[in-house]
């Protein structure tokens, strides 16, 4: 039996996790570990059962809770690039961390963590493909445009978190300013409603389950928009679609 849910996602912190057998893997820590610990805790999770933590890039909503997580959890293993720790590592000592490879295949009892490339505006960005017995479970924020890995792993995935950041009329009529509008519909910046849609509509395979909507824009999205235009794009499909928000983690998902 594998579970996994978000704990988080949005411009304010992202953190999901992939529990089995083994225990819990978290996959990013953009929140506090006051506020993992306390989300953790409503699916019944102890802190204690985290077997590993990995990051996919430097930005802050992907590493927050780092520096005090590793003080006080100092024998859990963080997972991360070299590159990517260079960034971050504001006073973190480098022994704190385990480093890989972008591509890299990091094997575990019961499952394996694939770390493929993704397009962003980072020093050396991946994201996670979870491949294990009961299935694939992909978490694909934070790119701009999707490469042959994330084509893939959309194919692939019996769970997939994919990137739903912005709706493009909300965005041009915003208040950001228009290069930071022009960095967020860059090829390194994010992936809207409707990218996320014909992407899906193009390359989901038959083995997806449940699509959880992430990393949805406080500002230039709404959670009702991206559902409503993912959803009109892929039309009747056999899979659950879910909207992760910021605030609060989405439903337990448990697959067999």
């Amino acid at each position: 039996m594998l579970e996994t849910a978000s704990l988080a996602s949005g411009s304010s912190g992202n953190s999901y996790f992939v529990k089995n057998e083994e225990g819990v893997f978290i996959f990013d820590l953009g929140i506090s570990v006051k506020r993992l610990k306390e989300n953790l805790e409503k699916f019944g999770i102890d802190i204690l059962d985290i077997r590993a933590v990995f990051i996919s890039h430097e930005h802050g909503d992907h590493v927050k809770g780092l520096k005090t997580f590793v003080k006080y959890y100092p024998n859990i293993p963080v997972f991360i690039s070299l590159k990517t720790y260079r960034q971050i590592k504001d006073s973190i000592p480098a022994e704190s961390f385990v480093f890989f490879d972008t591509g890299d295949s990091l094997k575990f009892k019961y499952f394996e963590v694939e770390l493929p490339p993704k397009l962003h505006d980072a020093i050396d960005p991946v994201f996670f493909k979870v491949k294990t017995d009961d299935g694939i479970v992909s978490i694909i924020t934070d790119f701009g445009f999707p490469n042959k890995e994330i084509i893939k792993a959309v194919s692939e995935s019996k769970v997939l978190f994919l990137e739903s950041n912005y709706d493009e009329r909300m965005l041009e009529e915003g208040k950001y300013p228009e290069v930071l509008k022009q960095r967020i519909r860059s090829h390194t910046g994010h992936f809207s409603n409707c990218d996320s849609g014909r992407l899906l509509d193009l390359h989901v395979g038959e083995n997806l389950k449940y699509l959880i909507l992430s990393h949805i824009s406080e500002n230039s999205n709404t959670y009702e928009l991206a559902f409503k235009t993912v959803s009109k794009i892929v039309g009747n499909r056999d899979f659950k679609i879910i909207t992760a928000t910021q605030k609060e983690p989405v439903s337990l998902i448990k697959i067999s």
